[in-house]
């Protein structure tokens, strides 16, 4: 048994790649929710300005053609390099993404979604071919990594 441990209990992805200073709005990739309680976004912004900041969206399919934003998800960073996170916990529609507005010119950090709360089998699979690999080791003694 592998116990309680992060890796087997959540799915990490990167769902933006990190982008240079510019302005305007990016997107991540939608992210499906079934089968999980809620994903949480993950990034940063390198610029400190009040027209910089994130928020959630949700949608019924992964097309985002017309969508919802999530009230009360809006988070501005509150210092130069600052992270921001939105976690969204038992969203009402399936798909879901993070919206990063740059009102004011800055690179942007990846974005990273962790999708938790697995329904059902546990642990998750998160070594998938090109999108994430890695190990978890238990109670590891000092040696060669």
């Amino acid at each position: 048994m592998k116990g309680f441990n992060l890796s087997n209990l959540c799915k990490p992805r990167v769902v933006a790649e990190a982008e240079g200073a510019t302005t305007g709005t990016v997107y991540s990739d939608p992210v499906d929710t079934a089968g999980y309680q809620g994903v949480l976004f993950l990034t940063d912004y390198h610029v400190l300005n009040a027209g910089n900041y994130v928020f959630a969206e949700m949608h019924e399919d992964d097309a985002f053609g017309t969508h919802a934003d999530l009230e009360g998800s809006k988070v501005t960073p509150d210092t130069v390099d600052g992270a921001v996170w939105v976690d969204v916990f038992r969203p009402l529609l399936r798909y879901v993404r993070l919206a990063c507005l740059r009102g004011a010119s800055t690179a942007r950090g990846p974005i990273w979604a962790v999708l938790y709360g697995k329904h059902g089998d546990v642990p998750v699979d998160n070594n998938v071919a090109d999108e994430a690999v890695g190990v978890l080791v238990v109670s590891p003694p000092e040696g060669t990594a």
